[in-house]
């Protein structure tokens, strides 16, 4: 009795699972005819009328027969075949054969992908035609006007074009080719190929545009801006070198001949409508040539520092030989009498040596400056590099001193305090 109580439990075990798992089929199946029923009815062949309004010529003609043929295709036999899959797979439900009809709903699923990839395909391209057609007609007429526009521009301002104008003519002489082909692949139901007409001529207005916009600056750069500064720099040498500035570091001369050479370049370049390339050059041309604006400005700076100090200087160096020998004779003097250390006494000594150095330094600085063969920029760095030892050694003995006054002023009051003692001592 247990084992028909055991086996009957089993069985409606079984059969519970049955229906739950039929159930389960039975929803997979109904969203996939829902799904089916999506693509059988989506209006495809109403969306390829949308072709009709176009020149049905061409390109169009044989992507419309294209997409007519791969709808026809999925409704014809993509369909029918689904709708037998899902018969067979209703059936293997009913029967409670689960396996095969996963099966079967797998190979739906990719049936069903495959024509919405269709589908999305035809639509994609569909657009695509048609707002090729759209998007050329608009900018065709945009790209017209533009052109018009560039040619009254290049009439009315050929000056300002130079050496230029001939290579942007020829360019401008090839646009009315493209127009044409334009044309003819539009009346011929080529759209998609127009479109790449209207995107090369979009990128050659964009260049062109760019070309109009930057040469008149450049050329005047090339024949005007640059040539005065290098004019200006000629005559700022000449001027300099007669006014006794020593300028053959800077290497000017060869610089300013590089730089007309530079132009020459330039020049050709620009025919050849090598604008970005020229405009980086230019900038380049440009900052070198401030650069040696700033040099000649450092060089006047320089000499007018060497001419208010230089020879002032010398009487700085007299006066702190002069006051390190006095330090030098009071340590000499102090150290026999009161305590100050070996180190302290060589300070003044090892100043004298330095300022020795220096006073060799500044004759050798001075003979440059009479000479006027040195760049003033070196004699000032030379005369500000003395001056700031010169004040090194000064500060050295100026505290030396000090120290030395201390010392003295310290053993006076001891003399004075002892005095004092001893008067006291003997008035008793």
């Amino acid at each position: 009795m247990n084992y028909i109580i055991i086996i009957v439990i089993v069985l409606i075990a079984l059969f519970v699972v049955g229906l739950v798992m039929r159930r389960k089929h039975n929803v997979i199946i109904q969203r996939l005819e829902k799904n089916k029923l999506q693509v059988q009815h989506y209006p495809i062949f109403e969306e390829l009328t949308k072709v009709k309004t176009l020149n049905m010529n061409g390109e169009t003609e044989k992507l419309f027969e294209t997409w007519r043929d791969q709808w026809t295709e999925v409704m014809d036999i993509h369909v029918i075949k689904m709708d037998s899959m899902l018969f067979d797979a209703e059936d293997y439900i009913d029967r409670f054969n689960f396996k095969k009809a996963s099966k079967v709903e797998k190979e739906l699923e990719e049936y069903l992908k495959k024509c919405e990839k269709i589908k999305d395909q035809i639509l994609t391209e569909l657009e695509e035609l048609v707002g090729s057609e759209e998007k050329n007609r608009i900018e065709i007429e945009q790209l017209k006007e533009y052109y018009r526009s560039a040619r009254k521009t290049l009439l009315a301002h050929q000056y300002s074009f130079g050496q230029a104008l001939p290579s942007l003519e020829k360019l401008l002489e090839e646009i009315p080719a493209k127009f044409e082909q334009y044309d003819m692949l539009t009346m011929e139901g080529n759209y998609l190929q127009a479109r790449e007409i209207v995107l090369t001529l979009t990128s050659d207005a964009e260049k062109f545009d760019y070309f109009i916009n930057e040469i008149p600056s450049i050329i005047t750069e090339i024949h005007t801006k640059i040539p005065n500064a290098i004019q200006d720099l000629k005559n700022g040498q000449r001027e300099m070198e007669e006014g006794s500035y020593y300028l053959n570091h800077l290497e000017l001369t060869e610089a300013l001949v590089q730089f007309e050479k530079e132009l020459e370049q330039l020049n050709e370049e620009v025919k050849s409508l090598n604008i970005s390339s020229v405009v980086t050059r230019i900038e380049k041309v440009n900052d070198e040539i401030d650069n040696y604006y700033d040099l000649l400005e450092k060089e006047v700076i320089a000499k007018n520092y060497v001419d208010k100090n230089y020879e002032h200087m010398y009487t700085t160096i007299r006066d702190v030989i002069r006051v390190t020998k006095e330090v030098s004779e009071e340590a000499e003097y102090v150290q026999t009498s009161y305590q100050l250390t070996e180190e302290e006494a060589e300070i003044p000594k090892i100043g004298l040596k330095q300022l020795e150095m220096i006073q060799k330094r500044y004759e050798v600085l001075a003979t440059r400056v009479r000479e006027e063969q040195s760049a003033y920029t070196s004699l000032q760095q030379e005369l500000i590099e003395i001056s700031e030892e010169i004040e090194q050694i000064k500060l050295q003995q100026e505290d030396l001193s000090d120290r030395l006054k201390n010392l003295r002023i310290d053993e006076n009051k001891a003399q004075r305090t002892a005095t004092v003692e001893f008067d006291l001592k003997g008035a008793y």
